[in-house]
């Protein structure tokens, strides 16, 4: 997360590179930050304006809630927003300056569009003003994308400046900027003790029964304490002994289900018959 210095950070940051790339190919060449204004110098500039500020469509939303339902904060709010560019190319045009610098900015732009820590530390490093700015410790790294701004929409950014003639331009887009509010969270009230006694919790459920064994054989062969190898399947007439723990009870029901039919029938034993093994 970042504070309140998120967005003037990444404006120093992009604003550096676009005008390493277009030094790169025009001597001289600078980037401005703010409004178009034909009038400025030098000659051959970019004019890096933020025109719009939206909200992140996929993180807005990942922080709530962020209050209890007596207006305590739990976490703290952070707003997720994306940043939009416009850069605005002077030149001459004789020698096309204004075309070779947009296209130095769109190459490096595309080959490095994410702000790596050090592009941020250089950045609030060139700025006394953004001294206290801590983009640089986010988990998200911001993204730089060209957006496909129409020619009808190009000209109702441009719509924006008040009688100022139309540049070549193209639009970015700088995605996530994280900022986190400065209130603290109130933190969650310690155990202190498990229940009345500070035993934990009791459970009202028993264990639960376990088969181990199912025995098909004649009625006779219930008392013996050494019975004959089990049947393959039950007869009408056998008796079936299930073994194995946890299956005494007040009520016993056994339940037969037909694998391939689904019927299923239940059958309650004899309760001389039932203990907690058998």
């Amino acid at each position: 997360m970042s504070n309140a210095l998120a967005i003037a950070t990444v404006t120093t940051a992009l604003a550096q590179i676009v005008r390493t790339a277009a030094q790169s190919v025009v001597n001289g060449a600078d980037v401005l930050t703010g409004r178009p204004d034909p009038a400025a110098t030098p000659a051959h500039r970019i004019h890096l304006f933020l025109y719009q500020v939206s909200p992140n469509a996929v993180m807005r939303n990942n922080d709530l809630p962020t209050r209890s339902s007596d207006g305590k904060v739990v976490t703290r709010p952070t707003v997720a927003l994306d940043l939009h560019y416009l850069l605005a190319f002077y030149g001459s045009e004789t020698e096309l300056e204004a075309q070779r610098m947009l296209g130095a900015v769109a190459r490096d732009l595309h080959s490095r569009p994410l702000l790596t820590r050090s592009m941020i530390q250089g950045a609030i490093a060139s700025q006394p003003f953004l001294s206290g700015s801590n983009l640089a410790d986010a988990v998200e790294q911001v993204k730089f994308t060209p957006l496909g701004v129409s020619l009808e929409e190009m000209s109702k950014i441009w719509s924006i400046f008040y009688q100022i003639p139309y540049a070549l331009s193209i639009a970015y887009q700088g995605t996530v900027v994280l900022i986190e509010s400065e209130e603290a969270a109130q933190p969650a009230l310690p155990v202190l003790k498990r229940g009345d006694t500070d035993q934990g919790v009791k459970t009202l459920l028993g264990p639960f029964p376990l088969i181990e064994n199912v025995y098909f054989g004649m009625p006779a062969d219930k008392i013996l304490q050494s019975r004959p190898l089990s049947l393959p399947a039950a007869q009408l007439g056998l008796a079936v002994i299930v073994a194995g723990h946890n299956l005494g009870g007040e009520e016993v029901l056994l339940r037969f289900q037909h694998s391939k039919l689904g019927s299923t029938r239940e059958l309650s034993p004899d309760s001389a018959d039932v203990s907690a093994t058998v």
